[in-house]
C-alpha cells in the first residue's frame, strides 16, 4: 500500500514539474531569403493582394475569355461565385465580367479601399428618366 502511495505521489510530482511540450512538434515556416523586403500589413496592401488573387481566380476559371459563365465557375470549383451568379449577373446575360465580380465582392467588403471603389462606381452611374 505504501508503495502505491509513493508511486502515485512521485508520478504526480513528475507531471507537475515538467511543462507540456505539445507545441514543439509544430513546424516553422522557412526564413525569408536574405534581402527580402516584406510589405507592411496595411489595409491597402491587403486589398491589393485580395484583388490580385481574385483576378488570378477569374483568369483560371474563364480561361482566355473576358467573360465567365456559371458553369465555368462551377467547373473551376468557385462555388461562391456560382451560388451568387444571378446576383452578380444583374443583366441576365448568362455571363459576368471580372469588374462585375469585383463590384459584387467590394459591396460585401468591410475594407475602406473596397468601399471607396463602391462609392466611385455609384457616382459614375447616371439615372435616365
Amino acid at each position: 500500500m505504501n508503495h502505491i502511495i509513493i508511486s502515485t505521489s512521485l508520478l504526480a510530482a513528475l507531471m507537475l514539474s515538467s511543462p507540456a511540450q505539445a507545441y514543439d512538434d509544430l513546424r516553422k515556416p522557412p526564413a525569408d531569403p536574405s534581402g527580402t523586403v516584406r510589405e507592411p500589413l496595411t489595409e491597402t496592401g491587403i486589398q491589393r493582394e485580395l484583388d490580385q488573387r481574385l483576378l488570378q481566380r477569374f483568369k483560371v476559371a474563364a480561361g482566355s475569355s473576358p467573360r465567365l459563365t456559371k458553369q465555368q465557375a462551377k467547373d473551376a470549383n468557385w462555388g461562391f461565385i456560382a451560388d451568387h451568379f444571378a446576383e452578380i449577373d444583374t443583366a441576365g446575360a448568362g455571363y459576368v465580367s471580372f469588374d462585375q465580380i469585383q463590384a459584387f465582392m467590394d459591396a460585401r467588403s468591410i475594407g475602406a479601399a473596397a468601399k471607396a471603389r463602391v462609392k466611385a462606381r455609384a457616382s459614375t452611374v447616371k439615372t435616365i428618366e
